[in-house]
Formats: structure tokens, sequence, C-alpha cells
């Protein structure tokens, strides 16, 4: 999912103007999707019982999620600008 919004954060700032929204929607639906994927990783994790891997997994997921954030802030900053 992060790296689907990388490449939709190439298209919106090179891309096609015509295209910008087809972006925007992309880059919504990664975040959806991420977001998803997020809760499933929490609901399964808490069944883990080894709490190293837990917390080390839990924190690779948060790591994914503000990632995913800041590419998604920034790519969608650059639809709203190129409206």
């Amino acid at each position: 999912c992060v790296e689907a919004l990388e490449i939709a954060e190439a298209a919106v700032k090179k891309g096609n103007r015509g295209a910008t929204t087809d972006v925007a929607v992309a880059i919504l639906l990664a975040e959806a999707a991420i977001r998803g994927a997020s809760l499933n990783c929490a609901i399964n994790l808490a069944s883990i019982r080894d709490e190293a891997f837990r917390t080390q997994a839990e924190e690779r997921v948060e790591a994914l999620l503000k990632r995913a954030d800041a590419i998604g802030h920034e790519a969608m900053a650059v639809v709203t600008g190129r409206l």
C-alpha cells in the first residue's frame, strides 16, 4: 500500500493533469487499504503471546501508517494544487 502511494505521488507530480482526479482516487484507495490492513494486524497481533514479536510488529505497522500518512498528505496537496 505504501508503494502504491509512492507511485501515485510520482504520477500526480509528473503525470497528465487530466488524470489528477484519477490519481486522487488511487491515493484514497491506497490509504483505505493500509488502514484496513493495520486493523487486521491489530486484531491478529492481540492474540500473539510473544511480547517481543508483537511489540516489534506493532511498531512496524505504526511506522508504515506514519509513512503512508505523510505520503498521502503530500500527494493530496499536489492534487489540490493541480485542480
